[in-house]
């Protein structure tokens, strides 16, 4: 309060929403993992959070089976996915909105996360558990469709 008397502010100003955590533009857990998607955004006032799949909102009241939406503190919210399954890949999106205008329209933020679910495979298991031989270059323990970063 005191900065901005100092300042000769006034606590009524108010500035869009801005996105600082976000996930990754793109994802990829195995098959039965929990994930956890965080999204934190500051703003005045405080920005809500929302999040969509494929475009499809997320409702708290109407979550499909495996997922869970916790509003950590005001702007930020975790979706976490228990047991993902391949059908939970697709396209993850945090919105972030306040009450401010900008030229006519209501100001919100996005990301994207692209999330892939990759299939347990039972007969791939032992290659990406086992310890690589000696002389055996150790990214061959991965499937090709696992990107190591």
């Amino acid at each position: 309060d005191h900065l901005y008397k100092e300042r000769g502010l006034s606590k009524s100003i108010q500035a869009a929403p801005l996105l600082y955590k976000i996930p990754g533009a793109k994802l990829y857990t195995l098959e039965g993992l929990t994930l956890t998607l965080r999204c934190a955004a500051i703003g005045r006032p405080m920005p809500a959070i929302r999040w969509e799949i494929n475009g499809q909102p997320l409702r708290p009241s109407s979550l499909p089976e495996h997922f869970h939406l916790n509003t950590v503190s005001p702007g930020i919210s975790d979706l976490k996915i228990q047991a993902a399954l391949p059908r939970h890949s697709g396209n993850y999106s945090c919105i972030a909105s306040n009450s401010v205008w900008m030229s006519g329209q209501r100001v919100e933020v996005t990301a994207v996360t692209k999330l892939k679910v990759i299939p347990y495979n039972a007969s791939e298991s032992h290659r990406i558990a086992q310890r690589p031989q000696r002389g055996q270059i150790e990214s061959n323990r991965y499937p090709d469709y696992v990107q190591r970063s």
